[in-house]
């Protein structure tokens, strides 16, 4: 963990309390955690400018700084001036003075940084300040991974050279007055941040002329310090129970083999934007038309992720728009539904058991309606046929006599290739708009390794953290210009799609924006267009065909025969196995994937199949000969649930009881655990 002196100070000062015990506490762990939060939980590091502009750091037990790790604080901070034995680890004491050995919590204007302060590593930790009459540049600091260069050799003292430190680079000088006011916001002005590859950007960071001087009195200072420390405590501190479960599930990700479909792993550069400062601003409305202030950055960030969103699908601006707001694929769909449709108007899509998903219109056998679209608009289904593709010619049929308004192409369980000229011709002949979600396949679309919806369809929605890696969330395209002649005359008709769907989203059926999530869909969609992320979709594509070739020399059947996109389908009736009762084996085991209805089966509580694919599993870095090694896991689950239920019968009840405390599911998951710890995972820094 690496820190800078605003973290060890501002973790100090607390309830005006700046003395610590001078007893050093040894870190200790008071919870259960893995192997993986052991470097954290036993060793520490920090390192600081000194007032001679040299780098000063320290260890804590000997053991050197481990890896970064992103919202989780250094193991150093008192609270209220003793340990709290209910942190997952006991911090270290503090000992702040100022020169002359008066104790700094007389000073109220300490603050909650220190400029060039001085921080050394002992028994007691001592920070000098120098004197507020002369306030000198203070320092931010990045960890090593950064790719912030360090700041210019003009900002930095002439008494000293430049920092050396391997471990922390500064990436901002700037001069703040003196006042705590001002060090306790973002540390002053903006920093001035170079970047080797965009240049430098300028900032102005002189100090406001007639700047802020607020009283300095004890009692105003002490509650002024108390709000300021209140926000800057870190999750650890926080919620140490809620950290430890997040702690978990890092882990449980880490360990096991992610074969869920809709499930990915995203970026480090998406993870930072997602967990960045964007969440504080509300910004409900579009860019240009909010409802309220001070979103003049917030439309930047829009504006470039509606263009980078356009251009990573190869969509002329002048023909496509694209709503970037929808907080899920659902949501995006209710808001087309709300925007083109009346309550009543009729939807066609494929029905669930045969692929289709929930947000399309969807009854249970029993007529009990399931989402939105079948609760206010009337929804019928089209369906597969016995070999798994769609029947279109019953599809032709059905659309001829009902009439939809809509017609909906895509699924969320569909393994081949849509044939999206049909469609569109069907539509056509029964006056349906045409919509498609890609939900599943957006990444394939945008990698160009299949049929592209654009070509034929009016609206296309998706999800954007399932193929395409980005953050969880829907997107909206919409076709914009020209539509065609009403008649031989010289009449031409404008789609109309814009505005409705646009006001659909906000304000008909969300409020805000979450801003952070914008961010990392651009950043997201950067990624997309680049030939890195192509090669990344055409190994998904390779993965999901070996591992479903391999199962199939098991003799084991996948729906239609094999894929064409990221996912497969495994029919498991051949066995008399359900796909709950595998889908339970399979998760004791450390695989993770969901049962599925297949066509044929009455519900989907106790389907005949399950649904696997690989693009999770190709993001941490898994091949063809991987998959093939993952169909052997498989494989043995099956033996394993066949086992089971032979012995203690096919009642749900039974089925999990056999479950418990079994041997051979114990020595799968150690196998299964072993090769999944053998690929790392996207997104977080490498022993964290």
């Amino acid at each position: 963990m690496q820190f800078g002196a605003r973290d060890l100070v501002s973790l100090a000062l607390t309830n005006q309390d700046l003395n610590c015990s001078s007893q050093h506490a040894s870190p200790r762990s008071d919870m259960e955690t893995s192997d993986l939060n052991q470097q954290f939980l036993q060793g520490g590091s920090a390192s600081t400018m000194s007032g001679n502009g040299h780098s000063s750091s320290f260890s804590v037990n000997g053991r050197p700084s481990s890896p970064h790790l992103h919202g989780v604080p250094s193991k150093i901070a008192c609270i209220n001036g003793h340990s709290d034995s209910s942190l997952p680890f006991q911090p270290i004491p503090l000992h702040v003075t100022q020169p002359g050995g008066s104790n700094a919590q007389h000073d109220p204007n300490i603050g909650v940084l220190l400029r060039e302060g001085t921080i050394q590593a002992s028994e007691h930790m001592h920070v000098s300040k120098k004197s507020r009459k002369d306030p000198q540049p203070y320092h931010t600091f990045l960890p090593q991974h950064s790719s912030h260069a360090q700041c210019p050799e003009s900002a930095h003292s002439a008494a000293g050279p430049s920092p050396q430190s391997p471990i922390q680079k500064p990436i901002a000088c700037v001069n703040p007055p003196a006042t705590s006011s001002w060090n306790g916001i973002l540390n002053g002005p903006q920093a001035t941040q170079s970047h080797a590859h965009l240049g430098a950007l300028s900032v102005n960071s002189s100090r406001p002329s007639a700047f802020y001087n607020p009283a300095q009195s004890a009692d105003l200072a002490a509650r002024r310090l108390s709000v300021q420390s209140w926000g800057n405590k870190q999750l650890p501190h926080v919620d140490p129970h809620l950290w430890v479960i997040m702690e978990k599930e890092k882990q449980r990700q880490c360990k096991t083999i992610e074969l869920v479909a809709s499930e990915n792993y995203t970026s480090q550069a998406v993870i930072e934007a997602l967990g960045s400062h964007l969440t504080n601003k509300y910004s409900e409305g579009m860019p240009g038309a909010r409802l309220y202030c001070g979103n003049e950055n917030i439309d930047l960030i829009e504006n470039l992720c509606i263009e980078r969103a356009l251009k990573a699908f190869h969509l002329d601006a002048s023909m496509w728009g694209v709503n970037v707001q929808p907080y899920s694929c659902t949501s995006a769909n209710f808001a087309v539904y709300t925007a083109l449709l009346q309550p009543k108007d009729r939807i066609m899509g494929l029905d669930s058991p045969s692929g289709g998903h929930l947000s399309h219109g969807y009854y249970t056998p029993s007529r009990k309606k399931v989402s939105g679209a079948s609760i206010y608009f009337e929804t019928f289904p089209y369906r597969v046929d016995s070999s798994g593709y769609i029947d279109f010619v019953d599809l032709e049929r059905i659309a001829l006599a009902y009439r939809p308004k809509l017609l909906i192409c895509g699924a969320s369980a569909y393994p081949r290739e849509w044939d999206y000229s049909l469609f569109r011709d069907i539509a056509d002949r029964c006056g349906a708009i045409l919509m498609c979600d890609m939900a599943h396949i957006s990444g394939i679309v945008a990698a160009e390794q299949c049929n592209n919806p654009f070509e034929y369809c009016d609206i296309v929605t998706s999800t954007t953290h399932k193929s395409l890696r980005g953050p969880r969330g829907g997107i909206i395209f919409f076709r914009r210009g020209r539509k065609g002649n009403k008649s031989a005359g010289d009449d031409v008709i404008h789609y109309d799609y814009e505005a409705k769907i646009n006001f659909a989203v906000s304000h008909a059926t969300q409020g805000g924006p979450h801003n952070n999530r914008t961010a990392a869909l651009a950043v997201a969609f950067l990624q997309v267009d680049t030939p890195e992320f192509k090669a990344y979709i055409c190994q998904v594509l390779r993965n999901a065909k070996s591992l479903a070739a391999a199962l199939q020399k098991k003799d084991c059947k996948m729906v239609t025969g094999g894929t064409d996109n990221h996912l497969m389908l495994w029919d498991l009736r051949p066995f008399k196995l359900t796909g709950l009762h595998f889908e339970k084996v399979c998760e004791k085991c450390g695989i993770i994937l969901n049962k599925n209805a297949l066509f044929g089966d009455s519900g989907g509580m106790a389907p005949g199949g399950v649904r696997m694919g690989t693009p999770a599993m190709t993001s941490r870095g898994c091949v063809e000969e991987d998959f093939e090694m993952i169909a052997e896991f498989l494989y043995s689950a099956l033996q394993i649930a066949l086992k089971v239920k032979k012995e203690h019968g096919p009642s749900q009840k039974a089925f999990l009881k056999g479950l418990q405390d079994n041997q051979e599911i114990e020595e799968l998951r150690a196998r299964v655990e072993s090769f999944a710890l053998s690929f790392e995972m996207p997104g977080l820094v490498k022993g964290t």
